[in-house]
């Protein structure tokens, strides 16, 4: 049997993506895995065992102490390896599987107790795509500079980003990448070879369900939404990376060319400059706010067209989850996003504006292809085209035989 540990933190990015990937992961293994969780920054008072069928999670309490130098992470990660060998098995094949860049203190000290273990780093973001907006060319120019022709905080900032990242990355058995985009900026840009990656895509058990035309109005009218509007559908947090201004501008664009169309807008975060943004179209714009899966769903099945102006992402569940609904994507060409859309078959891309000081889109080429989208005079055979993408690349039978054979294997 292998004892695998997969690493979480207990955090906003939990809640909408790896959290995610986790339960999805837990669903691709058999019965010779024995999983354990290991959850950061729990909010419960004291280290905490929780064991369900052949899952057993630990809950690491919130670090209490008081940063010294920087130096207060790195102590409470080493402590969590103490807490952890109680629960491993040497004789037994053990795996260390990490979701974030950090926690690089601890190899050694792992490699120490367990020498045999395999460290694995599953890519579900790049720490410099947040302050860059995922400007890749900037990000490359940053790094290729000496130390002294960086004039900016920000470029200093990511260039010792950088370094560290290359560091930690080299310290790994095998590395996991969700987007060949990811793959291919590993092996040119952090100099990781190419057999020491591994391209595995996310994955989403199908729960897809598809309403008749009559059960679509029903649910249209409970919800106080004209049967005969058109839903585009936006689904994230509401932050500046997921460019819902731009998304707001381009429908507003849209109205004065037809009426029949509604944009909801379903997730938290920013919403002050996002109602700005909606004056005086207000009630054609609806904010829901984070919801449940099922409610998600609800709107997944009543939805014309979706839509994803993000400015990075990797591999996102909320663009496998409209494909599995058969659901048109308008979306950026954003770094991992432009592999997951491809013009004509599961949707329209747009293309990514990259300035050294600002991530954006043309709104009227956004508007342009949103009534290209409405448009289509071949509604179904568009649908029809964005299931077989989902089935084909991101279902979780693809998902879960690519990762049964990497941990077998490494």
């Amino acid at each position: 049997m292998t004892q695998l540990f997969i690493f979480n933190e207990i955090s906003r990015a939990a809640i909408y993506g790896i959290g995610t990937y986790i339960q999805q992961l837990i669903s691709c293994l058999d019965d010779e895995f024995q999983i354990n969780i290991v959850n950061y920054y729990s909010d419960k008072p004291e280290f905490t065992i929780i064991e369900n069928d052949n899952v057993r999670e630990l809950y690491i309490p919130r670090n209490q102490l008081k940063y010294t130098e920087g130096k207060c992470d790195e102590t409470y990660f080493i402590n969590s390896v103490y807490l952890l060998s109680d629960f491993i098995e040497p004789e037994k094949k053990i795996i260390f599987h990490f979701n974030h860049f950090r926690y690089e203190k601890i190899f050694t000290l792992l490699r120490e107790y367990w020498p045999t273990c395999k460290i694995i780093l599953g890519i579900h973001y790049f720490n410099w795509c947040f302050p860059l907006n995922g400007n890749t060319g900037y990000f490359r120019e940053i790094i290729q500079k000496s130390p002294d022709d960086l004039t900016e905080t920000l470029e200093k900032d990511t260039q010792n980003a950088y370094k560290q990242d290359f560091a930690f990355l080299q310290n790994t058995d095998q590395i996991i990448c969700l987007a060949q985009y990811a793959k291919a900026l590993l092996c040119s840009d952090y100099q990781i070879p190419e057999n020491k990656i591994s391209l595995i895509r996310n994955g989403l058990k199908d729960e897809a369900i598809f309403l008749t035309s009559e059960e679509k109005k029903a649910i249209k009218e409970k919800l106080h939404i004209n049967p005969n509007e058109k839903i585009i559908l936006f689904v994230g947090r509401l932050d500046k990376i997921k460019g819902v201004d731009h998304l707001i501008r381009a429908f507003k664009k849209l109205l004065q060319e037809r009426k029949d169309c509604r944009l909801i807008i379903i997730g938290d975060g920013e919403y002050s400059k996002c109602l700005q943004e909606c004056k005086d179209d207000w009630g054609k714009i609806l904010f829901t706010g984070k919801l449940s899966k099922e409610e998600v769903y609800q709107f997944y099945r009543l939805a014309d067209i979706g839509v994803m102006l993000s400015k990075h992402e990797q591999c996102s569940f909320v663009a496998i989850e409209m494909m599995m609904h058969g659901i048109p994507i308008i979306a950026s060409n954003s770094t991992g996003l432009d592999e997951m859309v491809i013009d004509g078959v599961n949707g329209y891309k747009i293309k990514t504006i990259e300035n050294k000081d600002e991530v954006s889109f043309d709104t009227d080429e956004c508007c342009r292809l949103l009534s290209l989208a409405l448009n289509n005079n071949k509604e179904e055979e568009l649908k029809n085209k964005c299931r077989r993408q989902y089935e084909t690349h991101y279902s979780l039978a693809c998902m879960k035989e690519k990762m049964q054979t990497l941990y077998k294997l490494i």
